[in-house]
């Protein structure tokens, strides 16, 4: 029913979850059921898998693996687990041996880069680091953020509409003038819808290097700090609050050391030709 009133996965997810708690389903379950109902499906039942042991590592598994962390990086094991149906040692075996991914800042990355890929990374960390310092980028007026487990629809609608709301109220005679977004390259940042409502709003974005969760400002720095500092949540709607009582309990001195890390990041990035370097950290 929900599903027939175009009501979004995310809600419906939020909507169980308020009433079952952690007994709900992950989202990335929701999101599927929501998909087959759509399709016309009124069975939740998972098809059988004509046999397929839940130990066998198989082309086709290790495809399914791999679109769900190129859809949710930050997914984890156990979400992959339900999803596929695989045991947790083969799940895991197929994303460090198969797919040669690890974990940075709670994001599946490739576990070495390619040269084009370390490449890419010292050519935006240099060209970024060179509007800081001849003052065509000022920190003060970049905006940034992250998200997961939504689609470009709900990140227009819930995350950028109300953001550059809240920025024309602060700002009346400015509203977004020289306004300078940056986030990282998930599917929903990078969709064409996305970008030509920052471009009608007539939002600047920095460009962001691949594979790169290292040199956002959320990956390095913000979601860690929000575990760290905050208690378990029964509901959605509590963590929210919590979660935006915590961001607005932080001194501007604490985000302004945040964004000077973000520099030195960039900096590191180049002077180890576009390696990872959180050993060095």
């Amino acid at each position: 029913m929900r599903t027939a009133l175009n009501i979004q996965p995310l809600a419906i997810y939020e909507e169980l979850y308020a009433v079952h708690g952690d007994q709900v389903p992950c989202l990335r379950t929701v999101q599927r059921w929501c998909k087959r109902f759509r399709e016309g499906e009124d069975d939740l039942e998972d098809e059988a898998r004509s046999g397929r042991p839940f130990t066998e590592t198989t082309s086709e598994n290790i495809e399914e693996v791999r679109l769900i962390i190129d859809d949710h990086p930050r997914v984890t094991i156990e979400e992959i687990q339900e999803e596929v149906g695989l045991n947790y040692g083969t799940t895991q075996r197929i994303i460090t041996d198969h797919l040669e991914l690890t974990k940075v800042t709670a994001r599946y990355i490739p576990k070495k880069l390619n040269e084009f890929q370390q490449n890419e990374r010292v050519r935006i960390c240099k060209e970024n680091l060179a509007r800081f310092r001849n003052g065509t980028l000022r920190l003060c007026n970049v905006v940034t953020g992250d998200e997961s487990w939504i689609d470009h629809r709900y990140y227009i609608d819930n995350c950028l509409q109300p953001l550059i709301d809240e920025i024309k109220h602060q700002r009346p005679s400015y509203g977004t003038n020289h306004i300078i977004l940056h986030h990282d390259n998930g599917k929903p940042h990078v969709h064409k819808c996305v970008y030509d409502y920052l471009q009608s709003e007539g939002i600047e974005t920095i460009p962001h290097p691949p594979n790169s969760p290292d040199l956002s400002p959320c990956g390095f720095w913000l979601f860690d700090l929000i575990k760290r500092n905050l208690s378990d949540q029964s509901y959605p709607q509590s963590l929210q609050h919590a979660v935006a009582d915590f961001m607005y309990s932080l001194s501007a001195e604490e985000y302004r050391k945040t964004f000077d890390k973000w520099i030195e990041r960039m900096q590191l990035c180049v002077d180890n030709q576009g390696h990872y370097f959180e050993h060095l950290m």
